[in-house]
């Protein structure tokens, strides 16, 4: 059988539900006590993240000469054109880099110790080699800017 279409209510007429066919959700809250009275230090100590690389090394001599990290790329340039711009760090860093790189390798051929493959000189892209022309750009004007 087919069913028939109720009527259509009017503009006048206003669908009321009554407030026993609603129902809400339980929610269940507990409440945490403060540990920590207000302007007190905590007891406790705060896990810090641990490193979990260990740093590598070559020994000279029986003395241990950690082998430079590379510094990480930034990724928070916020393009206002600040003194201290992020990118103009990172390039510092990466001659800093560099620079201990080369005079560890002379150190260690000096020594007649053998080179680690991280310390053998390689044909090195500019840093800013990766980026995008945009970004490149941004930093050919700021060096200009700083320069002057």
């Amino acid at each position: 059988m087919v069913e028939q279409p109720t009527q259509s209510k009017t503009s006048t007429e206003i669908d009321t539900i009554s407030p026993e066919k609603v129902v809400l959700p339980e929610v269940h809250e507990e409440r945490q006590r403060v540990i920590i009275p207000f302007g007190q230090e905590p007891t406790e100590e705060i896990p810090q993240p641990v490193a979990s690389q260990a740093r590598a090394y070559v020994e000279v001599d029986g003395q241990r000469i950690f082998i430079p990290e590379k510094p990480e790329i930034p990724d928070n340039c916020c393009m206002s054109g600040c003194a201290h711009c992020v990118w103009d760090l990172y390039q510092e860093d990466m001659e800093e880099y560099r620079e201990k790189k080369d005079s560890l390798r002379k150190r260690l051929i000096a020594a007649q110790v053998m080179v680690p493959p991280e310390l053998l000189p390689k044909h090195e892209k500019d840093a800013t080699e990766d980026l995008d022309p945009g970004m490149k750009a941004f930093l050919a004007l700021e060096k200009k800017l700083d320069k002057h």
